[in-house]
Formats: structure tokens, sequence, C-alpha cells
């Protein structure tokens, strides 16, 4: 009964909320590379680095646009480029003398690489191969397949860089991860990185699995839920404002993977990309790059105004338990159609508990025990959250009506134990943005 509650009280006050526009990629115009084309497009903790092994070029962007610098390493192809950490590292490729597993660190200072000594510790890291993909983790990098010349590799190795010292880890792979090319993977939710696509082989099949690794149990575990469709050369960057993955498809579509699940972005205004980068700096956040042979054209990326934020941050306990919290729920988010899920923690297992909701108010009011009162409880619908544990869980489902966007919604839970002196206690208030 509550989503359909819901769904009038905010339906009749559509009228009064702005239709917001959903996503969209913007174009912010062409850089002219003449002789030069992008390899690899990532950022380190200035902002972006975009570079071409075979011309031997790193182009890096400042306030007045792009210029352009020679680097030192030799002329290679299919390299592995990756940022970590607020570094830039290279690794591998094929070289005139062969195929190579040096690693390389971009120096500022010079505006070059710097070839990092190779180590003994944990092993000497990947043998030497191309079309290698590496992703960052909260303490270095990850890199996952490529191939020599007889060989799809499926091994997984951790590298970390301790001011020059270059140490390797590798981890077990499961059988049902196969080895492969042209696949992506980036940061995720929780400090995990996520893998999508490629291919086995170069005669296929071209792959749509999708695994998350876990960098503290050194593990993967595959997500058999909704996936993009299966292809090779996927891009896709982690948004931490956001708290995001974000992936463009070879056919034109985006998508967003939230650390449990994925979902195929509305976008009101799409761009046909070629060889597409997805990147991610605090000054622009998240914009791709579609690429030519001599020239780059940038877009960025206007996300969805949906948004689950903490507002009233006071945290109260019931006699001798823990705080109270309220989060969204495998990061669920409050997109249109979609249903939204919340969970609230903390509680006496023998406590009654409500969820409430209600249209957005800024006013707060005190309870006993130093807990607030969050919602104004004059139009709130309320449900009960059955259970008998220290978390409850609730959810409601949020219009699918364009007019509905921007809408903000306030939601607060309540726990009422009768034999305690605190016998009414209560989160933290959130308030919810719809959108697309």
């Amino acid at each position: 009964m509550l989503h359909r509650t819901l769904d009038l009280r905010v339906l009749l006050l559509a009228t009064l909320a702005q239709s917001l526009a959903g996503q969209s990629w913007n174009s912010n115009g062409v850089t002219q590379i003449a002789g030069f084309g992008v390899d690899h497009m990532t950022s380190d903790a200035a902002g972006l680095v975009a570079y071409n092994a075979t011309s031997q070029k790193v182009w890096l962007e400042g306030p007045g646009g792009w210029s352009s610098f020679n680097a030192s390493p030799s002329v290679r192809q299919w390299a592995t480029c990756a940022s970590a950490s607020g570094n830039v590292y290279l690794f591998g490729g094929a070289t005139s003398a062969g195929y190579e597993n040096d690693l390389f660190r971009f120096d500022r200072s010079n505006n070059d690489w710097q070839q990092l000594a190779p180590t003994t510790i944990g092993g000497p890291g990947p043998s030497a191969r191309i079309y290698s993909v590496a992703a960052a983790t909260p303490n270095g990098l990850l890199f996952f397949g490529g191939k020599n010349i007889a060989t799809f590799f499926q091994d997984t190795w951790t590298m970390q860089d301790n001011g020059g010292s270059v140490s390797w880890v590798q981890h077990p792979t499961p059988a049902t991860l196969w080895p492969r090319f042209a696949h992506a993977m980036a940061p995720a939710p929780g400090g995990t990185v996520v893998l999508f696509g490629g291919a086995a082989s170069f005669f296929g099949p071209v792959l749509d699995d999708c695994w998350v690794f876990d960098p503290v149990a050194g593990m993967w575990t595959e997500h058999t839920g909704t996936k993009p469709p299966a292809t090779t050369s996927p891009s896709m960057q982690y948004d931490p404002v956001r708290d995001l993955t974000v992936l463009v498809h070879p056919n034109d579509s985006t998508w967003e993977w939230n650390g449990f699940e994925w979902r195929e972005v509305p976008i009101t205004s799409s761009q046909s990309w070629s060889q597409p980068k997805v990147t991610y700096d605090a000054s622009h956040g998240t914009r791709v790059f579609k690429i030519s042979p001599n020239s780059f054209t940038e877009h960025s990326y206007a996300p969805s105004i949906v948004d689950f934020e903490i507002t009233l941050a006071t945290t109260c306990s019931q006699a001798g338990g823990q705080p109270l919290l309220l989060d969204a729920f495998e990061n669920d988010l409050p997109f249109l159609g979609e249903t939204m899920q919340m969970m609230a923690s903390g509680m006496a297992s023998t406590s009654l508990v409500v969820g409430g909701i209600e249209l957005s108010n800024s006013g707060t009011s005190p309870l006993s025990c130093g807990c607030m009162l969050g919602l104004n409880a004059t139009a709130t619908v309320f449900t009960f959250l059955p259970g008998s544990g220290a978390v409850r869980q609730w959810s409601f489902d949020v219009p699918n009506n364009n007019s509905v966007s921007g809408i903000t919604l306030d939601a607060q839970a309540f726990a009422v134990e009768p034999l305690n002196a605190c016998f009414l206690t209560a989160t933290q208030r959130a308030t919810l943005t719809l959108g697309r």
C-alpha cells in the first residue's frame, strides 16, 4: 500500500515540480592532433594524460588546452595504461624486440615516463604480453588478461608501488573467468573492481560476462544479473562523487554499475562513438573522448539528478544499543520506475519499527533521549517494517513519470521499544531526489 499512496501524493503535486532533463553527453568541441592518435586516456592527480606509445607522444590537459611532449619509452603497440593512487602507469606491449613486461610511471617533473626497476617481491609480475587491462584498487593496480604470441591469458595480478619499489601478488582466477582481451575494467563502489566483456580469442566468442574483484579477499565473484550486451572494447570509469561506474558501450548505449547491478541509462542526447575512452577527473567529472586518427572530440556527462543524501545526521540509540542508522540498500537510488530499497539498523531485536516518507521539508524537532524528528508527521506515509532483528528493510516503487523528476522526499525510520526508557528512537533522515 505504501507505493500506491506515495504515487498518489507525488503525482498530485507533480505540477508543482519542474520537469528536468535526463542524462546527456554534451559536446565540448574538437581537439586537432595531426599525426597523433590517442591510444590511452587516463588521469593522474594533476589532470588528464593522453598517450600514444607508437608515436612516443604524451599530451597533457591544462587551463590553456592541450600540450604535447616527447616520450622516452621505446615505440610499442597494444600496451596497458592505467592510473592508481594519483599516478599513471604503462605496462608491456610489443616493441621491435618482442613482447614486453616492463613497467613505467609518468613523472610530471619532466613530463616523461620513469621506468620502475624490476623486482622479485612477489615474483616478476605478469609475463610479457599485449592487450592486458588494468584498473585501480585502493592500494595499487589490478591486471587481468592479454596475450602473447601463442596464449590468451587468464591470470590475475595486483601491483603496489611503494615509492618506486614495486611488489606483485598473483591471485587465483576461477576457471569460468575465461582468458580474454579487449575487455574493460574499472574501479567500482566499495573499493572493488568490475570487469566486463571482451573476447576469448581473435576468433571469439565475444563475451558479456561481468566479474567483481575484491582486493581484500583477493577473489573474483561473477555477477549473473542484468548486464550490457556482449561486446569488445567497451570503456568505463568510476565516478567517486556519485559512487557509480559509468560504461560507454560501442553500440552507443550508456550503463551504470552501482556495485550490485547494472542499469542502462536513458540518455536524452546520445552520440555515435568511435573508440570511446571514458575518463574521470575532479575538475571535469566524467567525460568521454571520441577518438579519430587526427583529433578527438570531448563530451561531458550530465548525469541524473537522482540522489540519496543524509540530511539529518543526528544519531541516537535505544538503551544499550547501537546507533540507529538509515541507508540505501545495496547502493540503491530513487530512479523513476524502479523500486527504492532502504534499510534501518541498530534497533533492539524486539522493537516495533516503521519507516516514514513524505514530501521534503527542512524542519526538525526533538524526540526523547536526544533523538530528532526529521519528518513533519502531518502528511507522512508510514509502513511497518517486519522482522525481529537489528536490521529492517523497506522499499517503495518510484513513479515512472517524467513530471516528478526533481521532486525530493524525506525518509526516516522509527523504533518503538516500550520496555526501554528511550521508548521512541529514530534514525537519521535521508532526502531522496527522484530522477531518470
